[in-house]
């Protein structure tokens, strides 16, 4: 099964106390790469939710931003100490501006702060609730990948259909440029021969066979249509199988190289960069794959 490198989820939970809200995207990369963007004081999570991130997915570069809202004023706990220091501080802006202002008591509510509510949110309750919406973000994720495999699958099999249309084509003119070469080889040779003594016929032959053999590209036509073979294969595979397409993608590129520096004929040099053209569009295309 394909599934697509990129991808978005999200998900949200609550309970009587606090709605947990997490999104998750993914993002191309080599290896997996998670980073986690949350409130600090549930940092102690942290490893938690990256190990469970770890065993939803296999590649690449995996954002959490995660975000909790209080539902209810009864949660939180006056933080003592922040207060003092924030009216310390007013009391020497105050001496320094010279500017004299009474604080209301809507603009101590508003300091950054001033309430304190990770004793409560650290329990092991909202730790399960937190972990639980982050399953469901990663699980949204991962439905989305599909989606977008199964997007990329199509479009790679469509390409794969067209070289091998274009294989069929190199493999016929093949065929009727060994044949008519030969012949041709052969014609010059008896109009050579008619003017040369001693002309060692078989060596001659022979050297033509030579010659020919050298151009003669079915080996390469064979390996290269057993490569499509594996590559739809893979394709199909329940694996994540990314890196191995890639593999795949190298020998054919190194299979259709040699039958471009074998031929001389303007026809199948036009194919071969048809195909090549095919096979990078493949490749960039692999590289959003797991």
């Amino acid at each position: 099964m394909i599934y697509s490198m990129t991808g978005f989820g999200k998900s949200e939970k609550k309970n009587e106390n606090f709605t947990f809200n997490v999104e998750v995207k993914s993002l191309n990369n080599r290896f997996i790469e998670v980073v986690t963007k949350m409130p600090y004081y549930i940092n102690k999570f942290d490893k938690d939710i990256i190990e469970l991130t770890k065993k939803k997915c296999i590649r690449g570069k995996i954002i959490l931003n995660i975000n909790i809202a209080n539902n209810k004023n009864d949660n939180l706990i006056l933080n003592k100490d922040k207060l003092k220091t924030y009216l310390s501080l007013t009391d020497e802006i105050k001496k320094i501006t010279k500017i004299e202002s009474n604080l209301l008591l809507s603009d101590i509510i508003s300091m950054p702060d001033i309430f304190d509510d990770k004793k409560i949110i650290q329990s092991d309750k909202n730790k399960k609730l937190l972990l639980s919406t982050v399953k469901e973000a990663l699980d949204d994720l991962n439905s989305f990948r599909i989606l977008e495999g199964k997007k990329i699958l199509n479009d790679l099999n469509k390409k794969i259909i067209q070289i091998e249309g274009v294989i069929k084509k190199i493999k016929k003119l093949s065929v009727t440029s060994t044949k008519k070469e030969f012949q041709v080889l052969t014609k010059k040779i008896k109009n050579i021969s008619k003017s040369i003594n001693n002309l060692d016929k078989d060596r001659l032959y022979q050297e033509i066979a030579i010659s020919i053999e050298k151009k003669d590209i079915n080996e390469e036509i064979i390996r290269l249509t057993s490569h499509i073979d594996l590559l739809k294969k893979s394709l199909k595979s329940k694996e994540q199988s990314g890196k191995k397409i890639n593999f795949i993608l190298q020998e054919m590129l190194r299979e259709i190289n040699t039958i471009g520096s074998k031929t001389d004929k303007i026809m199948v040099s036009h194919s071969v960069v048809n195909i090549k053209s095919k096979l990078e569009q493949i490749k960039e295309q692999v590289q959003n794959i797991l």
